[in-house]
């Protein structure tokens, strides 16, 4: 979920990607009837990051002749954490205030975990793991990003120096390395999702392949599609993405393969620039506009579908699921307005800009604090003779219990 800006050229491309992605998310979340796939954004944002992280990375080398890891961490606690820890305080206010204090464990365990950048492993805790509803589930992604931002640069880092001493090609060396870690994870994906399908879902080993992938295209920069081909290959990787989202049902196994490479077919025939064929539907305001609240969107969406319930008191109706839908938006706007530009444009150097960057880091450390804080509290509380009922809010259930479950 990163920006969709290389170099000096704005992707719109890249912008409609995420919007895709994200509509897909929603939809699957909402009415899954409409798009059973719809979890394959996930893979298409991972694709990508890989893609945009590494072209970043590897553009500061050629620059700058080497890889400020500081700056480059600094860089994506800026972009991401300021917008999630907003929502990880608002999920856990909402948590005390209208859930059972029976499912606080789960909860904040969770909520902790997504604080934390590990909700993909907590997820895989045979207690409290993706069979429980909490608002903080769709973390998971969130989290399996973060670790590949971690270890990612150090890999390249790493490539580039082995290219040093070895007398080599960067490029040639990095290839070579990205295409091994494919070949490694997919294999792994694919095995484990037999066997696993949850670990294989929420194993961070079993997605590297997919932002592997996406920084393999990054690293060939001269692989260009033009003129009708280009056209040709986007529409292609077009109809692949929407089939897979609307057919995919479950474990897809080894097709997951079609719409990640689909999406590394649409980013390759947009290299030179849009197609003209599509280029009214991707600069298309509303759909440039749903790319860049894609991540507020992201964070937003599912934890106010999942409240609504425990609110009312009642499974949401469709016209219901659609005012939710429109207020994650508005949420969603507002923070990507009035947080995440913001604080995105304040320079990570310069003596001046000191007083507000102080400001920000005191601001995201407190919140991430105080949602560990309340998470550790909330979930050693004891509470299995609540008399309050919970919301069923299980996707595809339509009733509400009305004695205690547990």
């Amino acid at each position: 979920m990163t920006d969709a800006i290389v170099g000096t050229r704005r992707r719109l491309d890249l912008q409609a990607l995420r919007a895709l992605a994200i509509v897909a998310v929603v939809l699957n979340h909402s009415w899954p009837g409409l798009a059973p796939g719809g979890y394959l954004g996930v893979d298409i944002f991972f694709v990508v990051s890989g893609f945009l992280i590494t072209q970043q990375l590897v553009r500061e080398h050629d620059r700058e002749g080497r890889i400020g890891l500081k700056r480059f961490y600094l860089r994506r606690a800026r972009r991401l954490l300021p917008a999630a820890t907003i929502v990880l305080v608002a999920v856990s206010v909402m948590t005390l205030a209208v859930v059972p204090e029976r499912r606080w464990e789960a909860f904040f365990q969770q909520i902790a975990g997504s604080a934390l950048y590990v909700q993909n492993w907590v997820l895989l805790l045979p207690a409290h793991g993706p069979d429980v509803d909490t608002p903080v589930r769709h973390f998971w992604s969130l989290s399996v990003e973060e670790q590949f931002y971690l270890v990612w640069p150090l890999l390249i880092i790493a490539g580039i120096a082995l290219a040093s001493r070895r007398a080599l090609r960067p490029r040639a060396v990095l290839l070579a390395g990205g295409g091994l870690l494919v070949a490694a994870s997919l294999a792994y994906w694919i095995v484990a999702s037999t066997a696993d399908y949850q670990l294989a879902y929420f194993s961070s080993l079993s997605r590297a392949w997919e932002f592997a992938a996406g920084g393999i295209i990054a690293l060939m920069p001269g692989l260009r599609v033009r003129g009708r081909w280009a056209d040709a290959l986007f529409w292609a990787g077009f109809v692949a993405v929407l089939a897979s989202i609307a057919l995919f049902v479950d474990n897809p196994g080894a097709w997951s393969t079609v719409p990640v490479a689909a999406t590394i077919a649409m980013i390759v025939a947009a290299n030179e620039r849009v197609p003209a064929s599509i280029e009214w539907l991707v600069a298309w305001r509303p759909v440039q506009f749903t790319g860049d609240i894609s991540y507020a969107l992201y964070l937003w969406h599912w934890p106010v579908l999942l409240f609504a319930p425990y609110v009312t008191g009642v499974p949401s109706e469709t016209w219901f699921m659609v005012i939710l839908l429109a207020a994650a938006v508005v949420l969603s706007w507002v923070t990507t307005r009035f947080v995440e530009n913001p604080v995105r444009r304040v320079p990570l150097e310069g003596e001046r800009f000191h007083p507000r960057r102080r400001l920000v880091t005191l601001a995201v450390g407190s919140g991430l604090l105080l949602t560990i804080g309340i998470s550790a509290v909330g979930s050693a509380i004891d509470a299995k003779n609540d008399p309050r009922p919970t919301a069923c809010v299980e996707r595809g259930v339509q009733t509400v219990p009305t004695a205690p479950a547990d």
